[in-house]
């Protein structure tokens, strides 16, 4: 309700399981599987949108607060996913598993980094609120993953050296490099710990280090540099 009144939503697009949950909002309603327009027409409108205007709107878990709606234009957008090609690509093209909601902003990794370069989006469904990942690791159809750390704590103990994974891209929280050391050992060193800082405001991710397996001495894993056309500056010691 919060977040249909503060970004004043007129339109809801649903499944007919959900109507009546919505009946109460004061907003009109589309079941995507009951529904059908009529008579629309079935050509692609024309609606020129500019690079400032918005792709969408993402709120925060509001965790200092109330959430708060971020706003993300197109060119925000088209930036980071660009990049996030560009690292996480740079051999071949390597498919995504998609596994986790789409109110968090990790799937905008999962979903437009693969389909820019050729690659598969691997949808998974979550069964009794239980994460796929164990299922992700043992059909072993991707290359890469992304996930937080609290994700990483549920497959360290596990033997995964024996997957066509290459890269787990990392964020949401804090890394330690305790849990990125028995993770990196537990796939036997073959594959790249990348870890992504950004708040939403910053569109998905804005820095990036590459967990080294040798000379790590931090509690912490670091954030890293910043991704292109992106600028960090430090405020306090």
């Amino acid at each position: 309700q919060l977040m249909l009144d503060d970004a004043g939503v007129r339109l809801v697009l649903t499944q007919e399981q959900l109507r009546e949950q919505l009946a109460a909002m004061n907003v009109e309603t589309l079941c995507l599987d009951v529904q059908h327009p009529a008579n629309e027409s079935s050509e692609n409108p024309d609606w020129p949108v500019s690079a400032q205007e918005l792709a969408y709107v993402i709120y925060t878990s509001g965790s200092t607060g109330l959430p708060k709606g971020i706003k993300i234009a197109h060119q925000a957008l088209v930036n980071y996913v660009w990049w996030a090609r560009d690292v996480y690509q740079p051999e071949e093209p390597l498919d995504f598993a998609l596994y986790s909601s789409l109110s968090f902003d990790l799937t905008v990794t999962s979903i437009y980094v693969p389909l820019l370069s050729g690659s598969r989006v691997v949808v998974y469904r979550k069964e009794n609120w239980e994460s796929p990942l164990l299922q992700i690791l043992t059909e072993d159809q991707i290359g890469v993953l992304k996930l937080t750390p609290s994700h990483l704590a549920l497959i360290k103990d596990r033997d995964n050296r024996s997957t066509r994974l290459r890269r787990l891209i990392v964020g949401g929280e804090a890394l330690t490099t305790e849990l990125a050391r028995q993770v990196d050992e537990s796939f036997g060193g073959q594959v790249e710990i990348c870890n992504e800082y950004g708040p939403t405001e910053a569109t998905v991710g804005c820095m990036i280090y590459r967990y080294q397996r040798e000379g790590e001495r931090r509690a912490m894993v670091p954030i890293g540099r910043p991704a292109a056309n992106v600028q960090i500056y430090v405020l306090d010691e």
